[in-house]
């Protein structure tokens, strides 16, 4: 793959290799620049068909869903495009943004054994699929900030990670990183749509209730091993 092809192209701070405890996520002047980072607009990919209608990392899409070019992105608020252009964890950086510490509530987490439809990332050979709906909240304010669905494919990762994953609540980033997987995200898909139906109830909004979706595959050891799906609702990250 060649260098134009990585994303992004330019450095962003890996704010998931600093402790939360450092100074440098109590300074109330911290910037990332973000404007001279690149976004693309590209194909969804296909990860199979999805039985819940709650979910919609399968791909199936809303008829409002509307796939932002690069321009669009950055009309978008700053802290808005710092989410959605890292390809750190997102809990870290979520947490400088809000200045809250982030929790993880899982609201749905089910195991599709082999050969059941599910959902599963593009490309892999069968096995048990973990879907898992959750949402990434403050742990100062309570509020819920963002909504992610994944899929996860089981049995393509080491055991301690997959015990890890049904054991407890850490989401599926911070796992790999401690797990010292080697990690490529692919170029994710960024668009204006509707939010899922489970998170727009944790909202409390209607169904029709915006928010920035953003989707990208984690593949690990040349192959794609995880599905994620985040939404960015507006009326938390408005412009």
């Amino acid at each position: 793959m060649s260098a134009e092809n990585i994303w992004p192209p330019v450095d962003i701070p890996r704010v998931d290799a600093i402790p939360l405890s450092n100074p440098v996520f109590k300074e109330a002047n911290m910037t990332v620049d973000t404007a001279h980072t690149r976004f693309f607009s590209v194909p969804k990919f296909a990860v199979g068909h999805h039985n819940s209608p709650d979910c919609v990392i399968s791909g199936k899409q809303s008829r409002s869903r509307h796939h932002l070019s690069e321009e669009e992105i950055r009309k978008l608020s700053r802290d808005l495009r710092m989410l959605i252009a890292t390809d750190g964890t997102l809990t870290r950086i979520l947490s400088v943004v809000k200045d809250d510490d982030v929790d993880v509530q899982i609201v749905k987490q089910r195991i599709q054994p082999c050969g059941s439809g599910a959902a599963v990332p593009a490309e892999s050979s069968h096995g048990r699929t973990m879907q898992r709906n959750v949402l990434l909240k403050g742990r100062r304010s309570g509020k819920p900030f963002v909504a992610a669905e994944s899929s996860i494919a089981m049995d393509h990762l080491p055991p301690a990670i997959v015990a890890s994953l049904m054991r407890t609540n850490r989401p599926i980033g911070e796992l790999l990183v401690g797990g010292c997987l080697e990690i490529f995200r692919d170029t994710p898909e960024v668009w204006m749509g509707e939010q899922p139906t489970w998170a727009a109830a944790a909202w409390c909004r209607n169904l029709g209730s915006k928010a920035v979706g953003r989707r990208y595959r984690m593949i690990i050891g040349g192959r794609p091993v995880v599905t994620v799906a985040e939404y960015f609702p507006l009326h938390v990250f408005p412009n």
